[in-house]
C-alpha cells in the first residue's frame, strides 16, 4: 500500500523470523521507488514444517515419575505410571523450531518484493497519467472561461465605471 510523500518511507510488518533480511527488501523497493509512504505486509507459513524438532524436558519428566511412584506409595495404588501417562503432563514433549534458511527464504521472498514493486511502479505510472489528462481538462476549462471573460471585458468595463461614477457622484452630493 502506497501513498505520495515527499521521502522514501516504509513500514515493514513481517514475521520475527524474517527480520533479518528487512534491510534487503528496504533496498530492493527503492531500486522501483524513491518517494512515497508504503506499507507492506508480509506473511510466511513454510508448510513443510521440516524445521520443527521433536524433544522432551528430561528433568521434568523425572520429577513428575517421581512424584507419581511417591503418591502410589503413599496412597497404595495400583502402578500404572507409563512413557504415554507422563509424556501427556505439560511441557515434557514440545516441539522446537530450528533454524530458517533465511537464503532460501530470501530467493522466493525477492521476487515477491520485485513483483509488487514493478505492479505499484505501474499503477502509479497509469494514476499519473490520469492526473496529467484531468489537470490538463482544467487548464483547458480555465483557459476557455478566460476567454469568455476577456469577450464580456468590452462591455463589462464601460458598465461598471459607470455604476461606479454614480456611486462617487452620490458620495459627493
Amino acid at each position: 500500500k502506497g501513498v505520495n510523500h515527499r521521502y522514501f518511507d516504509v513500514n515493514i510488518r513481517m514475521p520475527k523470523s524474517l527480520f533479518p533480511l528487512e534491510d534487503r527488501m528496504r533496498k530492493t523497493l527503492q531500486e522501483y521507488i524513491t518517494r512515497g509512504k508504503l506499507d507492506m505486509f508480509i506473511t510466511y507459513r513454510n508448510h513443510i514444517k521440516d524445521d520443527l524438532e521433536v524433544k522432551y524436558n528430561e528433568s521434568l519428566a523425572g520429577r513428575y515419575a517421581s512424584i507419581l511412584k511417591r503418591m502410589r506409595d503413599e496412597l497404595g495404588l495400583v502402578d500404572d505410571v507409563s512413557v504415554s501417562l507422563i509424556s501427556k503432563f505439560p511441557d515434557v514433549v514440545y516441539t522446537e523450531e530450528t533454524e530458517e534458511n533465511l537464503d532460501e527464504i530470501w530467493i522466493l521472498l525477492e521476487k515477491a518484493v520485485r513483483d509488487a514493486a514493478a505492479i505499484m511502479q505501474d499503477m502509479r505510472q497509469k494514476e499519473g497519467e490520469l492526473l496529467k489528462r484531468d489537470m490538463l481538462q482544467k487548464a483547458d476549462s480555465i483557459l476557455e472561461k478566460l476567454e469568455i471573460i476577456k469577450a464580456r471585458e468590452v462591455t463589462v468595463m464601460p458598465s461598471y465605471r459607470e455604476k461606479l461614477f454614480e456611486r462617487l457622484k452620490g458620495i459627493m452630493d
